[in-house]
Order: C-alpha cells, then sequence, then structure tokens
C-alpha cells in the first residue's frame, strides 16, 4: 500500500509499504522490491520527483528493507538500504539523457571470519548513463554505460550496451542488444535485461561480451509469441566459455 502527495506544482512526494510472506510466490507478479523477488521482505520506500522546467527532471529515493527470513547465500536475518538520485534531460523527438547515481547496503556472507552465520554489510555505489534515441516512431536506440564500485574492489567493474529496438508494425517487434563487461574485479554486475515474459537481471562475471535478439508478435487478438536467443562469451578464472541461450513464451489473453 502507498499513496502519491502533489506537494506543489513542480514537488511530488511518494511512499510505498510493501510486506511479502517468506513462502509467497506468484510466477506472473514483479512487484517493488531490493533483489527482484515478491516475497521473504518488508520494507519502506520513499521517493521524491522535482521538475524543475520543461525539460529537466531530477528524482531521489530511499528504500530500507528487511528479510524475517533466511535468503539464498545469506547466513541469516538480514537487512539494508538502497539510496538512489537520478538526472534527465528531455531531448527532442521523445529522445533523452539519463544519469543515476545509487548507493546500497546489503547484506553478505562474511567468510573472513570463522563465525557461523556471520553476515557483514557491503557498500556498493553505481554510477549508470544512459543516452535514447528515438527516430520517428519505429527505431528506438539505447546507448548505455554502468559502472559499479565496492567497498572491498581497488577497480570498478565496468558494462557498456548498445541497444537497437524497431516496431514493424503494431503486430510484430525486433530488439537487439550487445554488450561488453569486466566484471572481474568484483562478485559481478546485475543488468536489467529484455526477456519474454518480463523484465529479468542478468548477472554478469569476468569479462567477455553478449548478443541478444528477441521477437514480439501479436498472431491474433488475444494471442502473443515471444522468442529471444542470446549468447554470451566470457573470460572466468582464465577459463573462456561461451554459452547460448533460447527462450519462447506463447501467452493467451482470457
Amino acid at each position: 500500500c502507498g499513496g502519491e502527495f502533489q506537494l506543489s506544482e513542480f514537488i511530488q512526494c511518494s511512499i510505498l509499504l510493501r510486506d511479502y510472506s517468506p513462502g509467497y510466490y506468484s510466477f506472473m507478479n514483479a512487484g517493488n522490491s531490493s533483489n527482484g523477488k515478491t516475497s521473504n521482505e518488508k520494507g519502506i520506500y520513499l521517493a521524491v520527483h522535482a521538475k524543475i522546467d520543461s525539460v529537466n527532471t531530477i528524482v531521489a529515493s530511499i528504500d530500507f528493507f528487511k528479510h524475517p527470513w533466511l535468503m539464498y547465500s545469506i547466513y541469516g536475518i538480514s537487512n539494508g538500504s538502497i539510496s538512489t538520485i537520478s538526472f534527465e534531460h528531455s531531448l527532442p523527438h521523445a529522445s533523452k539523457i539519463a544519469f543515476q547515481y545509487k548507493y546500497s547496503n546489503k547484506p553478505i556472507n562474511d567468510t573472513a571470519t570463522l563465525q557461523i552465520k556471520s553476515i557483514r554489510q557491503l557498500q556498493e555505489q553505481k554510477i549508470k548513463a544512459a543516452l535514447i534515441t528515438q527516430l520517428q516512431s519505429q527505431w528506438r536506440f539505447i546507448t548505455q554505460t554502468y559502472c559499479v564500485f565496492a567497498n572491498s574492489q581497488s577497480s570498478p567493474s565496468i558494462f557498456v550496451s548498445q541497444d537497437v529496438d524497431y516496431s514493424f508494425n503494431e503486430k510484430l517487434s525486433l530488439g537487439l542488444r550487445y554488450a561488453v563487461f569486466d566484471a572481474s574485479s568484483s562478485a559481478g554486475i546485475s543488468i536489467y535485461e529484455s526477456d519474454v515474459r518480463v523484465g529479468t537481471s542478468s548477472a554478469f562475471s569476468g569479462d567477455g561480451d553478449k548478443f541478444y535478439c528477441k521477437v514480439n508478435y501479436l498472431m491474433l487478438k488475444k494471442l502473443q509469441c515471444s522468442a529471444k536467443f542470446a549468447t554470451v562469451s566470457m573470460l572466468k578464472a582464465k577459463l573462456y566459455t561461451t554459452k547460448n541461450e533460447y527462450s519462447m513464451l506463447i501467452k493467451w489473453k482470457f
């Protein structure tokens, strides 16, 4: 539950409370959470949206969360917070430039001590810059750079990608992405990626590149078909590997 409050003509505030039971599961759900899952989490999210003028916008938010039960790969009950500030500048023809800074205070297992079920907080700083270009109504290009600075590492992890989306008509659309990454100095990078069902978070470790192609086709008024092919090549622990991914979804709306 939550609410939005219009403080003035240019400033808007939002608050969102959540309480996801540890055993709750929903296949098609994508609620707000710290790890993208709508289970085993309680939290409060606060945000302020300030419109400076007709083309510049600033959004600041903070999210406090707690996991009342054990999380995957976490020894015990944990909590943390995520603070974000973003700036967006609108360009002609529905294009825009966006910058985002995020500070995360998340729990991880403390492997440096011999104590059982020891947890420590990991502070991460993430910087993202993106240029979104819209050409007419068919073409859209997204160029983005993503950097992650961890408190236990000396060098950042970097991710650079180029997206090309094309809509043939109202029924058929195509999406392409090529990305290069270097996450050899940290545990990895988590990047949002379009999938056949909903948007997902893809994890990258080591260094390498990735390409994927996604097709959406509305066969009938209520029947939609989505297919995706992805290939990723990476070098991790002096081992070079290549992996192909195939996925397909047929959805009928009643």
